[in-house]
């Protein structure tokens, strides 16, 4: 689990929204902080909406009362991050404490572990396909993936813990044959299980349905899995 932070420029461009400071302080850290850190940013919430349409009127409270409904008024619902519903209501803007108590709190990431204790002792590898898109002339970010690749510099602490996968583990018995399918980045558990195959020359045999779009571009580890393929492994 990866606790992650989110994009500065998207955090100031909240702000700017909201036409405060952030240095403001806010039960001990400053805004800034607190939206880096704290809050989620993505998908907005119904709390949210539902401040939104208390600062509105007319047809601009029925959308934002029907979006906290659940509803998708405009066909839009699944597009609006929280910079995005600010956009969308441009006359609501609720104080910056407010508007904090309408958000989600940010939540740790779940990343399969890649590699194996006995074949990389003293390693943690993740494996990690990055979030980057443009919609409507807004880069958007996949918060803990652009978080790991591009925000964190080499060297750096980053907060992290443990979460056992109950029932998703190798046999106990080396000699039992293994079958895994795994697209994409859901190659990360099955790298670990063979290198941990390998290291423990396990007998039994392996195979790997890997799935993806793009072999020129997709295939990772490609040289690794193709050697222990011709490793017999």
């Amino acid at each position: 689990g990866l606790f992650p932070a989110n994009a500065p420029a998207l955090g100031y461009a909240v702000i700017a929204e909201l036409g405060t400071r952030p240095e403001r302080m806010i039960a001990g850290k400053t805004l800034r902080d607190r939206l880096l850190t704290d809050y989620a940013l993505g998908g907005a919430p119904d709390g949210l909406y539902q401040l939104l349409s208390l600062l509105t009127a007319g047809e601009a409270r029925r959308k934002a009362q029907a979006l906290a409904a659940g509803e998708d008024p405009d066909g839009d619902a699944a597009h609006l991050d929280v910079l995005g519903a600010l956009h969308k209501f441009p006359g609501a803007r609720p104080d910056a404490e407010v508007f904090l108590e309408a958000l989600d709190e940010l939540q740790p990431r779940l990343y399969s572990i890649s590699s194996s204790p006995k074949m990389d002792a003293g390693r943690v590898s993740l494996t990690v396909d990055a979030v980057r898109y443009n919609h409507r002339s807004r880069l958007r970010l996949g918060v803990a993936s652009t978080h790991l690749g591009e925000r964190i510099p080499e060297g750096m602490r980053v907060k992290v813990y443990l979460q056992k996968a109950h029932g998703f583990a190798l046999p106990e018995d080396l000699s039992k044959d293994v079958i895994m399918v795994g697209p994409g980045t859901g190659i990360a558990p099955f790298r670990a299980f063979l290198r941990e195959r390998d290291a423990t020359r396990a007998p039994g045999r392996n195979w790997l349905f890997y799935g993806h779009q793009r072999q020129a571009t997709d295939f990772f580890y490609k040289d690794e899995l193709n050697g222990l393929k011709e490793d017999k492994v």
